[in-house]
């Protein structure tokens, strides 16, 4: 009897085991904000601020990334301000184009 319990414990502590480590991989997966699933890629807002620099833009402002990991800001071009966007390729883009 002292058997099937200790069997039964252990079954259970494994299944609680692999069910928090799913879990684990789960949270991993999503970033705050985002919908399950969607994943953020690595890129920070200085490598994102230099994309758009190389790119002919100044005064790179209010970076933000999505969760489809598109940076979107604001900078200037000839004096004037405009909307742009850095795709998770890399491309530089302006904003509604």
């Amino acid at each position: 009897m002292a058997t099937r319990a200790y069997i039964l414990l252990a079954s259970t502590i494994l299944a609680l085991a692999q069910v928090s480590a799913v879990t684990a991989i789960a949270a991993e997966d999503k970033s705050p904000g985002c919908a399950p699933g969607e994943r953020i890629d690595g890129t920070t807002i200085e490598s994102a601020r230099a994309k758009f620099e190389k790119a002919g833009y100044r005064r790179v402002i209010a970076l933000k990334k999505g969760c489809d990991s598109f940076w979107h800001g604001t900078a200037t071009q000839d004096g004037q301000p405009i909307h742009v966007v850095l795709t998770p390729t890399g491309h530089v883009i302006v904003e509604g184009n």
